[in-house]
């Protein structure tokens, strides 16, 4: 904790408080609660608050319905903000009773944990609550001391510092206590297992009784204890021995217990605080509509914000006020006013780009108001990533066209000038740049002699002044030169995968992806897979790279393909098809749609032809329904598989082959429907005849 920061803020807290005990305000006192018989079977731990009265009430102020750590066992200080806490919980292997120490921390604004880290056993978990000094800012606490074997040796008086998570011991203390507290002169009292009110002198461990409270308590349970700033009354939550719990005032002159109110669920409360009044009843109340007016990358901005009309009690406020004005606790500016409810508005410049808290804070002849406080990025952020890349290619031009959407908003959520961002572009594979500073949110340049056969896109990255953002990807064009016949892929290398074309067409992300399986005890695998949507039915296609292929050949497509689960809800529908280009409504089939019911990659092959020589691609179309998982593809094969036309097999296309056509209409020999389908309609008829004798 640092000392410099909490004590100015004590000492005003007892300064205020002197000024407040007239007041006579009853105090709310937040707490954490453990237990409470009001919740049934449903825990429902959290932080709480309810008013120090008869017939008190607890009210929740955490919204998780149940938090264990925002009641911790081993003790918690709340300052800065922030909650600091030690929770431990018990077990027990082969008889041997073990611990298990966790430190956390949590936003008191909006009670969401910030932070959460294991501790050693001997650490900074304390015997009950903790307390803090209001004269020093220091916690206090009486901490157990463990062998190795969880048996407690003895019990430390202590600082703890949850900062560094660690504690400065002063000594070891006979007493043992089950509940501490510490005054406003900084006096620690606790209440001893024997339920006597005990006075400590902190600098030597030395221990007082001061007078028996007189209640019956159950020691074992979890107590704690708090002082009122402004009163400087000491309250006391203990757990009688019949069960019931309540809260107690304690008179620390004879140690005698008063009680204030029973609790209506028999509550076991832990670490409870009671927050000093943020002003005095006769300051101004907190300034309301406060906003932060700062241009994009401007460190100089206007703070607006109304200037309260009541006081903090909320009676009429009049007379000189003061506003000050900060920025991480430096004061910037400094006005007056006597227009109580006024609107102002004030230029003020931050000395660096960052997240800044500013507050506001009016004042009075009684004193200081509540501050009121924003944070927000206060000039240039660095840029989110572009969205929208992507770019297209002209191929009779061989032009390439890329653009983007400029980003509006940093990583750090400040809006951004988008007329003052440039980009840097590379393209990919070679990691070739570009472009650099370029100020437009398009790009183009020509790509000539592609011949190799690469998949390529662009990176662009946002840039604003000395601060650069992060890239964003474009989508993947092949170019280069075809591929020949025979082709294959196995999928080994990821690198080829880049070289298929996949087209999402629903457009619900569910698409193809390359996947590497490494498997412990057996070979590990490689694949192209689709993993369905759990509302949508894939219609998703696997385009091979661009493949030459001639019209006087057969070809044969061959591939491996399997379903993941055996169950027949993840049977998996694939049908395949060859086309020009990557418009794949214009695509033939070449395999009918088939049902993949098999858990092992099991290969299917078919011959085909194309209409005219040229460049191709074969693509794998998924189809399968919702929510049937993964459909895996592999070792895929293109092969020739003879002349088109050369039904007999002699090597050439003659006139035998148009009599083994007809034969084969006839009934009188059998050659394959893939030989003898001339024209690829499906059918072997006399069309096939024809299509044959045009081909001579």
């Amino acid at each position: 904790m640092k000392l410099t920061k909490i004590l100015p803020l004590c000492m005003t807290a007892v300064m205020l408080a002197i000024s407040l005990i007239s007041s006579a305000q009853i105090p709310t006192i937040y707490c954490g609660v453990y237990k409470s018989t009001s919740w049934g079977t449903t825990l429902q731990r959290g932080i709480y608050s309810f008013p120090a009265q008869n017939n008190t009430t607890f009210t929740k102020v955490s919204t998780a319905e149940n938090d264990n750590f925002l009641a911790p066992l081993g003790g918690a200080a709340v300052y800065d903000g922030v909650m600091h806490g030690v929770h431990y919980t018990s077990g027990e292997i082969y008889g041997q009773t073990y611990y298990t120490f966790t430190y956390v921390e949590y936003d008191t604004k909006t009670w969401t944990q910030t932070k959460k880290k294991s501790v050693n056993y001997n650490n900074i978990a304390a015997r009950c609550n903790v307390s803090i000094d209001p004269t020093t800012g220091k916690v206090w606490g009486l901490f157990n001391n463990f062998d190795l074997d969880y048996n407690i040796v003895d019990r430390k008086w202590a600082t703890v510092d949850y900062a560094t998570l660690s504690k400065t011991v002063i000594d070891a203390m006979s007493l043992n206590m089950v509940a501490l507290a510490i005054d406003n002169s900084g006096q620690a009292y606790a209440v001893g297992t024997d339920a006597k009110l005990y006075a400590i002198d902190k600098a030597t461990t030395a221990y007082t009784a001061v007078g028996s409270t007189g209640v019956s308590i159950k020691s074992g349970y979890p107590m704690c204890a708090a002082v009122d700033p402004v009163t400087n009354k000491m309250y006391w939550s203990a757990v009688l021995s019949d069960g019931t719990s309540g809260l107690y005032e304690l008179n620390k002159a004879t140690g005698a217990a008063t009680l204030v109110s029973k609790y209506p669920g028999n509550e076991v409360v832990v670490n409870m605080w009671i927050p000093a009044p943020e002003a005095a009843d006769d300051a101004p109340a907190a300034v309301t509509n406060l906003k932060l007016d700062f241009k994009p990358n401007a460190l100089t901005g206007n703070v607006n914000f109304k200037v309260p009309a009541t006081t903090y009690a909320g009676a009429q406020l009049s007379g000189n006020l003061t506003y000050t004005i900060k920025a991480n606790g430096v004061a910037l500016v400094t006005g007056e006013t006597t227009a109580a409810g006024a609107d102002v508005s004030k230029q003020v410049t931050i000395d660096k780009a960052g997240i800044t808290e500013v507050e506001v804070v009016v004042s009075n002849a009684a004193g200081d108001g509540p501050k009121q406080s924003v944070k927000q990025w206060i000039g240039p952020d660095t840029p989110t990533a572009p969205t929208g890349v992507n770019w297209t290619y002209d191929a009779a031009s061989r032009q390439a066209k890329l653009t983007w959407t400029a980003p509006v908003m940093g990583k750090n959520n400040a809006p951004l000038d988008t007329a003052a961002l440039t980009y840097n572009v590379v393209r990919q594979p070679g990691n070739v740049t570009v472009a650099k500073g370029l100020d437009a949110t398009a790009f183009a340049e020509s790509l000539s002699q592609l011949t190799d056969l690469k998949s390529y896109y662009y990176q662009v990255t946002p840039v604003n002044g000395s601060l650069v953002g992060d890239k964003a990807e474009s989508n993947h064009i092949v170019l280069g030169d075809a591929l020949g016949i025979p082709y294959s892929e196995n999928f080994y290398n990821k690198n080829n995968f880049d070289l298929f074309t996949v087209i999402d067409a629903n457009d619900d992300g569910a698409t193809w992806k390359y996947k590497a399986t490494n498997y412990q005890y057996s070979d590990n695998q490689q694949y192209a897979s689709i993993v369905a949507s759990k509302t949508l039915a894939d219609d998703d296609w696997l385009l091979t790279p661009p493949l030459k292929m001639e019209k006087k050949y057969r070809y044969k497509i061959a591939y491996k393909v399997k379903k993941q689960y055996s169950p027949s809800d993840y049977n998996q529908l694939l049908d395949v098809g060859v086309g020009q280009g990557t418009d794949v409504n214009n695509y033939k089939s070449i395999v009918e749609l088939m049902s993949i019911n098999v858990v092992s990659f099991t290969e299917v092959s078919r011959n085909f032809v194309v209409p005219a020589d040229g460049v191709y691609h074969i693509g794998f179309h998924a189809t399968s329904k919702a929510k049937s998982d993964e459909l895996c593809l592999d070792d895929i094969n293109v092969t020739v598989a003879g002349l088109q036309g050369d039904v007999n097999g002699d090597g050439k296309v003659d006139v035998s082959d148009i009599t083994a056509v007809i034969q084969t209409i006839l009934g009188t020999a059998q050659y394959s429907v893939d030989v003898c389908d001339i024209n690829g309609d499906g059918a072997v008829n006399i069309d096939d005849v024809t299509t044959l004798i045009n081909m001579m």
